[in-house]
Protein backbone atom coordinates (compact mmCIF):
# COMPACT_ATOMS: atom_id res chain seq x y z
CA UNK A 1 0.00 0.00 0.00
CA UNK A 2 1.34 3.44 -0.89
CA UNK A 3 2.18 5.94 1.83
CA UNK A 4 -0.46 8.64 2.29
CA UNK A 5 0.70 12.18 1.50
CA UNK A 6 -0.84 14.74 3.83
CA UNK A 7 -1.75 18.14 2.41
CA UNK A 8 -0.66 19.83 5.64
CA UNK A 9 2.86 19.97 7.09
CA UNK A 10 2.99 19.44 10.84
CA UNK A 11 5.55 20.40 13.46
CA UNK A 12 6.48 18.66 16.68
CA UNK A 13 3.62 20.34 18.61
CA UNK A 14 0.97 19.01 16.23
CA UNK A 15 -0.68 15.66 15.62
CA UNK A 16 -2.59 14.35 12.63
CA UNK A 17 -4.72 11.43 11.52
CA UNK A 18 -6.39 10.27 8.33
CA UNK A 19 -9.37 8.09 7.45
CA UNK A 20 -8.81 6.52 4.05
CA UNK A 21 -11.63 5.22 1.88
CA UNK A 22 -14.27 6.08 4.46
CA UNK A 23 -17.77 5.06 3.38
CA UNK A 24 -19.11 8.61 3.47
CA UNK A 25 -20.04 11.16 0.86
CA UNK A 26 -17.30 13.62 -0.12
CA UNK A 27 -19.76 16.52 -0.18
CA UNK A 28 -21.13 15.77 3.28
CA UNK A 29 -17.62 15.22 4.63
CA UNK A 30 -16.49 18.62 3.33
CA UNK A 31 -19.44 20.29 5.09
CA UNK A 32 -18.59 18.53 8.37
CA UNK A 33 -14.95 19.59 7.94
CA UNK A 34 -16.07 23.19 7.60
CA UNK A 35 -18.28 22.76 10.68
CA UNK A 36 -15.54 21.49 13.04
CA UNK A 37 -12.55 23.48 11.75
CA UNK A 38 -11.12 25.85 14.38
CA UNK A 39 -12.92 24.23 17.32
CA UNK A 40 -11.39 22.32 20.19
CA UNK A 41 -11.44 18.53 19.90
CA UNK A 42 -13.64 18.24 22.99
CA UNK A 43 -16.23 20.70 21.64
CA UNK A 44 -16.20 19.23 18.13
CA UNK A 45 -16.70 15.70 19.50
CA UNK A 46 -19.58 16.86 21.72
CA UNK A 47 -21.30 18.61 18.81
CA UNK A 48 -20.87 15.58 16.54
CA UNK A 49 -22.43 13.39 19.23
CA UNK A 50 -25.41 15.78 19.25
CA UNK A 51 -25.61 15.31 15.46
CA UNK A 52 -25.84 11.53 15.92
CA UNK A 53 -28.72 12.08 18.37
CA UNK A 54 -30.47 14.32 15.77
CA UNK A 55 -30.33 17.34 18.08
CA UNK A 56 -27.92 19.52 16.08
CA UNK A 57 -27.93 20.03 12.31
CA UNK A 58 -24.77 20.49 10.22
CA UNK A 59 -25.20 23.62 8.08
CA UNK A 60 -24.63 23.06 4.35
CA UNK A 61 -22.87 26.07 2.89
CA UNK A 62 -21.57 24.90 -0.47
CA UNK A 63 -23.38 21.69 -1.38
CA UNK A 64 -26.89 22.77 -0.41
CA UNK A 65 -28.96 22.04 -3.51
CA UNK A 66 -32.08 20.21 -2.40
CA UNK A 67 -31.17 20.38 1.30
CA UNK A 68 -34.08 21.48 3.47
CA UNK A 69 -33.82 24.03 6.25
CA UNK A 70 -33.34 22.84 9.82
CA UNK A 71 -33.67 24.58 13.19
CA UNK A 72 -30.76 26.99 13.53
CA UNK A 73 -29.54 26.93 9.92
CA UNK A 74 -31.05 27.83 6.55
CA UNK A 75 -30.03 24.52 4.92
CA UNK A 76 -28.71 21.60 6.92
CA UNK A 77 -28.93 17.91 7.67
CA UNK A 78 -28.10 15.27 10.26
CA UNK A 79 -25.33 13.14 8.66
CA UNK A 80 -25.16 10.41 11.31
CA UNK A 81 -22.81 8.05 9.44
CA UNK A 82 -20.42 10.90 8.63
CA UNK A 83 -20.51 12.15 12.23
CA UNK A 84 -19.64 8.68 13.54
CA UNK A 85 -16.68 8.51 11.15
CA UNK A 86 -15.45 11.91 12.32
CA UNK A 87 -15.82 10.94 15.99
CA UNK A 88 -13.60 7.90 15.38
CA UNK A 89 -11.12 10.13 13.53
CA UNK A 90 -11.04 12.64 16.40
CA UNK A 91 -10.41 9.78 18.85
CA UNK A 92 -7.53 8.64 16.64
CA UNK A 93 -5.93 12.08 16.42
CA UNK A 94 -6.31 12.50 20.19
CA UNK A 95 -4.49 9.19 20.75
CA UNK A 96 -1.76 10.30 18.31
CA UNK A 97 -1.37 13.57 20.22
CA UNK A 98 -1.19 11.73 23.52
CA UNK A 99 1.54 9.45 22.21
CA UNK A 100 3.52 12.54 21.16
CA UNK A 101 3.19 13.94 24.69
CA UNK A 102 0.76 16.78 23.91
CA UNK A 103 -1.85 17.97 26.40
CA UNK A 104 -5.08 16.45 25.09
CA UNK A 105 -7.29 18.96 26.90
CA UNK A 106 -5.95 21.89 24.86
CA UNK A 107 -6.08 20.41 21.36
CA UNK A 108 -7.57 22.62 18.66
CA UNK A 109 -8.42 21.50 15.13
CA UNK A 110 -6.25 23.62 12.85
CA UNK A 111 -6.69 21.69 9.61
CA UNK A 112 -9.32 19.34 8.26
CA UNK A 113 -10.19 18.48 4.69
CA UNK A 114 -11.88 15.81 2.61
CA UNK A 115 -10.76 14.37 -0.73
CA UNK A 116 -12.60 12.20 -3.21
CA UNK A 117 -11.57 8.55 -3.07
CA UNK A 118 -12.00 5.72 -5.55
CA UNK A 119 -15.57 4.67 -6.37
CA UNK A 120 -15.74 0.87 -6.38
CA UNK A 121 -18.85 -0.65 -7.91
CA UNK A 122 -21.49 -2.28 -5.77
CA UNK A 123 -22.54 -5.88 -6.29
CA UNK A 124 -25.75 -7.84 -5.96
CA UNK A 125 -29.05 -6.17 -6.74
CA UNK A 126 -27.36 -2.76 -6.96
CA UNK A 127 -24.67 -4.05 -9.35
CA UNK A 128 -22.92 -1.33 -11.30
CA UNK A 129 -23.72 1.56 -8.95
CA UNK A 130 -20.64 3.44 -7.68
CA UNK A 131 -20.07 3.65 -3.92
CA UNK A 132 -19.43 6.94 -2.19
CA UNK A 133 -15.96 7.11 -0.65
CA UNK A 134 -13.80 9.90 0.80
CA UNK A 135 -10.39 10.41 2.40
CA UNK A 136 -10.56 12.70 5.45
CA UNK A 137 -7.58 14.17 7.28
CA UNK A 138 -7.41 16.11 10.55
CA UNK A 139 -4.51 17.99 12.16
CA UNK A 140 -4.59 19.37 15.70
CA UNK A 141 -2.36 21.75 17.60
CA UNK A 142 -1.78 22.41 21.26
CA UNK A 143 -3.05 25.98 21.69
CA UNK A 144 -4.25 28.26 24.45
CA UNK A 145 -6.44 30.82 22.67
CA UNK A 146 -8.45 30.49 19.46
CA UNK A 147 -7.08 32.34 16.46
CA UNK A 148 -9.47 33.12 13.65
CA UNK A 149 -7.74 33.38 10.27
CA UNK A 150 -9.91 36.33 9.18
CA UNK A 151 -9.28 38.20 12.44
CA UNK A 152 -5.52 37.72 12.29
CA UNK A 153 -5.35 38.97 8.69
CA UNK A 154 -7.53 41.96 9.51
CA UNK A 155 -5.47 42.79 12.59
CA UNK A 156 -2.24 42.53 10.62
CA UNK A 157 -3.56 44.86 7.92
CA UNK A 158 -4.81 47.47 10.39
CA UNK A 159 -1.56 47.36 12.39
CA UNK A 160 0.47 48.02 9.24
CA UNK A 161 -1.57 51.06 8.18
CA UNK A 162 -1.09 54.52 9.68
CA UNK A 163 -3.65 57.28 9.82
CA UNK A 164 -3.15 59.79 7.03
CA UNK A 165 -4.88 63.10 6.51
CA UNK A 166 -5.88 64.47 3.10
CA UNK A 167 -2.40 65.84 2.36
CA UNK A 168 -0.89 62.35 2.69
CA UNK A 169 1.18 63.15 5.81
CA UNK A 170 0.97 60.64 8.64
CA UNK A 171 -1.00 61.93 11.62
CA UNK A 172 0.90 61.15 14.80
CA UNK A 173 -0.76 63.70 17.08
CA UNK A 174 -4.27 62.54 17.72
CA UNK A 175 -4.30 64.40 21.07
CA UNK A 176 -3.91 67.75 19.31
CA UNK A 177 -7.08 67.19 17.30
CA UNK A 178 -9.09 66.22 20.37
CA UNK A 179 -7.83 69.22 22.37
CA UNK A 180 -8.82 71.67 19.59
CA UNK A 181 -12.30 70.17 19.41
CA UNK A 182 -12.68 70.58 23.18
CA UNK A 183 -11.58 74.21 22.94
CA UNK A 184 -14.07 74.82 20.13
CA UNK A 185 -16.95 73.46 22.19
CA UNK A 186 -15.96 75.59 25.18
CA UNK A 187 -15.83 78.77 23.05
CA UNK A 188 -19.19 78.04 21.44
CA UNK A 189 -20.74 77.31 24.83
CA UNK A 190 -19.30 80.58 26.23
CA UNK A 191 -20.60 82.57 23.26
CA UNK A 192 -24.10 81.23 23.76
CA UNK A 193 -24.22 82.36 27.42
Amino acid sequence: MAEYKYTFKTTEHMARAVARDAAISYKTASEVCRFIRGKTVVRARAELERVTQLKLAIPHVRYNSGISHQPGCPSGSYPVNCALTFIALLDSVTANAQSKGLATGKLRIIHTCAHKAAHPLKGGRLRGRAMKRAHVEVAVDESVAPVSPKFSRRAARSAGKKKTNTSGVADTTSNAASSTSKAHTVRSAGAAV
